[in-house]
């Protein structure tokens, strides 16, 4: 037997074997959403919103993302570079959310709230060692 028949041979009697432990009913289901394809789409928008406005859900500049990274959870959480005007007065802003909360449109991000909801959202303030930072928490 060559090298490639014992090859296909071994493949094909491992996948006959796995096949009643991976059927449903088993503890394993195919999630579309959780598929590679869905996740590295969802990662490939949430990176190019870095550098992206981020604008309340009533049209309020707020900043600009400086940093995307997911959660314990696999939530999305932006961290914005917060602008004079914005309602905060701290200098970064901590965004935690999914995706019904933090919409990505094009090269603008915009929250699901408005500045007073993002106010009664914060769940808390604390200092990243290059300035104050306010956290929300949708």
């Amino acid at each position: 037997m060559t090298l490639r028949k014992f090859a296909l041979t071994a493949s094909t009697i491992l996948t006959v074997a796995a096949t009643p432990l991976l059927a449903d009913g088993h503890g394993v289901k195919f999630d579309p959403a959780k598929s590679l394809a869905a996740i590295s789409a969802d990662i490939n928008v949430f990176n190019a919103s870095v550098g992206s406005q981020v604008f309340t859900a009533d049209g309020e500049f707020l900043g600009r993302v400086t940093e995307f990274v997911y959660d314990d959870e696999e939530n999305p959480m932006l961290t914005v570079e917060l602008d004079g005007e914005a309602p905060f007065t701290e200098s970064t802003l901590i965004v935690m959310g999914d995706d019904e909360d933090i919409a990505i449109d094009g090269t603008d991000v915009t929250l699901n709230a408005d500045s007073a909801r993002l106010q009664v959202l914060r769940t808390d303030v604390g200092n990243d060692g290059t300035g104050d930072t306010a956290r929300v928490q949708f």
